[in-house]
């Protein structure tokens, strides 16, 4: 990275607009300049419709990613990787809707924690099986969002199941959760859509492997926030089983020559492999908990670089907590093999088996470095603004503790713990100004009802945490797609003014994305989705290929584009086109 004129910080002053089209706190943008002078670090979390992170790989997600690669700014760690997937399908049979599981270019996150096969492991929604109900659903961590209920069946039909007596008196409670039933060595699940406090009868749509005894051994777990179009939760293994990874197990893979790793082109690189996991107290009950795992990282498949050496223990809760294993990056010579980091071990057997209870939730790679990183936490295509902020509230103490895993990663690699969160929604509707500004009020005050309860030591909203409103890209009236957005757009922007000169929690800035590019400057520069397949009118802008190995590129008209070439701008990227011109903004 070259020699940089330091920036001056901005000036702050309330409901200053110095930039046209960026509106409310300076606090987004004086984060950026600081991580592009290399004075502090930044993560990055998108939340929003499909334009926050498409299956496909692009999105507001890989903008930002690619324009902060661009400035030269270093990336200091991967996204927050979940650890299990909802999806399988035949290309990918550990992956999910990411094309090829990438989560930014050339970094992977592939699983293989459910069934498949004759591979038994459980994921989504059969999550948390701790100890006393009484214990799990009066704690207010992460642990209490899942683990709602457990118990044994007193009659059950195609359609129901009558829970214990213990289950709650309150009507509707579990609704939208998920019964768990053990089947033999299997487990199934289906999603409650009533439930009867008096009588205690849960009713499902259909039970998958067909009507449980009416003795069965049950949990609900929370559905969690489960979007449209990217499926993923917490990698769970109930009491009383263990998991043996096959011969590719759950794990991150990373080029061994990717920047992030590979320290200026050589080995050396500090780093740390990390795993967010729960502890119980109790194995559901019955004495101290025997759930266990060890973390590993890897050199292809073969060569271990680190690895624990003893079993770590889920006990000591119930509570959240992160693993956290040390390693040097190696040599990048000869053959590039790919980093793999696994906490399942990784096709080693008997010997490195999880066993129950155990549930973990995310796990990243970090260099011990100033920089940035981009995650995409939740997604949900088609949905408005009010649709986002429920679901993104189903539970909030779920946001809370990425960012709480961030802010702490952070901090390990020099940085003081920024996390922005980008917010992008609107096109879906029905929205207006005032259901836009409410959904953003509901998802800042699910969040900061809850934040301080357990934060980290030294972590304040005030100090780590902002937000960034960027209502959808202006479209033109008429064109496929549009959908009325064109109409009604004006009408947000100039009510979300109004909201964000008042706000102050969550420091709030809002971005009005047509004083970057207009609905015409954008379909002139065939800035829209597919140009060459006649659907360039989308509601989502034209995105990104995807790269799946470390020297792939790919040709568009005459330039040739490769994601590690931070001089090489991908063209009709309107994600990118948007990012660069509002970060140059920030930074001149």
């Amino acid at each position: 990275m070259g020699q940089r004129t330091t920036i001056l910080p901005l000036k702050k002053k309330a409901n200053d607009n110095f930039i046209s089209g960026v509106y409310g706190s300076p606090v987004a943008r004086q984060w950026i300049r600081d991580a592009y002078n290399g004075v502090d670090s930044l993560d990055i979390i998108t939340i929003g419709d499909s334009n926050a992170m498409h299956p496909s790989n692009y999105g507001w997600t890989m903008g930002i990613f690619q324009a902060l690669v661009n400035l030269g700014i270093p990336q200091y760690a991967t996204p927050l990787v979940y650890t299990a997937s909802d999806t399988l399908n035949a290309t990918y049979p550990h992956s999910n809707t990411r094309s090829g599981g990438e989560f930014t270019p050339f970094i992977r996150g592939d699983w293989a924690g459910r069934s498949n096969g004759s591979i038994t492991a459980y994921t989504l929604s059969q999550q948390v099986q701790s100890g006393s109900a009484a214990a799990a659903e009066a704690n207010t961590n992460l642990l209490s969002g899942f683990y709602k209920h457990e118990g044994v069946a007193t009659a059950s039909s195609s359609t129901s199941l009558t829970l214990a007596s213990t289950a709650s008196a309150t009507n509707n409670i579990y609704v939208g959760c998920w019964l768990n039933i053990l089947l033999g060595s299997a487990m199934q699940e289906a999603k409650i859509t009533a439930y009867n406090g008096t009588t205690k009868v849960a009713t499902v749509a259909s039970w998958p492997g067909g009507t449980p005894s009416s003795t069965a051994t049950y949990t609900i777990t929370a559905g969690m926030a489960k979007p449209i179009g990217f499926y993923y939760a917490p990698h769970f293994v109930p009491k009383d089983l263990t998991y043996t990874s096959p011969a590719t197990g759950s794990s991150i893979d990373i080029p061994g020559n990717h920047p992030l790793i590979a320290n200026n082109g050589q080995a050396g690189a500090s780093c740390q492999y990390r795993l967010v996991y729960g502890k119980f107290s109790s194995d559901a009950g019955v004495g101290a908990s025997t759930g266990k795992f060890r973390l590993r990282v890897m050199k292809g498949v073969a060569t271990a670089i680190a690895s624990d050496s003893a079993d770590r223990l889920v006990t000591g809760g119930p509570a959240f907590d992160t693993a956290v294993l040390p390693f040097t990056s190696t040599a990048t010579s000869g053959v590039v093999d790919t980093l793999q980091c696994a906490y399942d071990g990784y096709s080693q057997g008997a010997t490195w088996q999880i066993a129950g209870p155990f549930v973990s939730f995310w796990h990243s790679v970090v260099n011990l470095r100033k920089g940035f990183s981009v995650t995409n936490l939740t997604y949900s295509g088609g949905k408005s603004s009010t649709d986002i902020s429920d679901i993104a509230n189903t539970n909030p103490n779920y946001i809370i503790q990425a960012i709480y895993e961030l802010y702490k990663r952070q901090v390990a690699a020099g940085g003081s713990g920024r996390v922005l969160i980008w917010w992008n929604s609107g096109i879906n509707g029905p929205d207006s100004s005032s259901t836009y500004t409410a959904a953003l009020d509901t998802f800042i005050s699910g969040l900061t009802a809850l934040i301080n309860l357990d934060a980290p030591a030294g972590f304040t909203i005030a100090s780590n945490l902002a937000l960034m409103a960027c209502p959808t890209h202006p479209t033109v009236t008429g064109d496929p797609g549009d959908n009325g957005w064109a109409a009604v757009r004006t009408s947000i922007i100039n009510g979300a003014k109004t909201w964000v000169s008042s706000a102050t929690t969550m420091n709030p800035t809002l971005i009005d994305l047509e004083k970057f590019y207009t609905g015409p400057e954008l379909k002139s520069r065939f800035l829209y989705q597919y140009p060459f397949n006649g659907n360039q009118y989308q509601p989502h802008l034209q995105g990104p290929p995807t790269l799946t190995t470390a020297s792939a590129s790919v040709t568009y008209g005459d330039t040739t584009f490769n994601t590690f070439s931070p001089s090489s701008a991908m063209p009709n990227n309107g994600y990118l086109a948007y990012t660069t011109r509002l970060f140059n903004s920030f930074i001149r």
